[in-house]
């Protein structure tokens, strides 16, 4: 299997006259929206709905850009304020959840994404739930 999909990039340059770009600043964000976190008897997430964003840019992203993103989903923020989290990657809610709401966040974000290519966001709606430093966002 992995012969055929290295078989397959040869071709795609030969034929094609490209090379293969691998960008190891591009990743996706699952953004988890519409739930609430419940803390019984561990943190989790219930409700909402899960969306993903492929092939974002960690060089030039920014909490401006995160609420883009949700502007797209639907959610304004006019009516309540949104918090946004992000989760370290092979964690638990409990522990590894981190605010996102300022450039400082999005630089500790930016050293996760060398090795891991799936962000996993969460929205809050109204008021947070997740204990440390958070701002509300749009």
């Amino acid at each position: 299997m992995a012969f055929s999909v290295v078989l397959r990039i040869k071709v795609a340059y030969k034929y094609l006259n490209c090379k293969p770009k691998f960008d190891r600043n591009l990743f996706s964000i699952q953004i988890h929206h519409g739930g609430a976190f419940v803390r019984f008897p561990d943190r989790e997430y219930v409700g909402g709905a899960e969306d993903i964003i492929d092939r974002v840019d960690i060089d030039v992203f920014s909490v401006f850009d995160l609420d883009q993103m949700v502007l797209q989903l639907g959610y304004t923020g006019k009516n309540e304020p949104l918090f946004y989290h992000y989760l370290s990657p092979m964690s638990t809610l409990n522990h590894s959840l981190f605010p996102l709401s300022c450039d400082d966040d999005v630089r500790c974000l930016s050293y996760l994404v060398d090795g891991f290519k799936l962000i996993e966001v969460y929205i809050e709606h109204g008021c947070s739930r997740v204990s440390g430093k958070t701002r509300a966002i749009i």
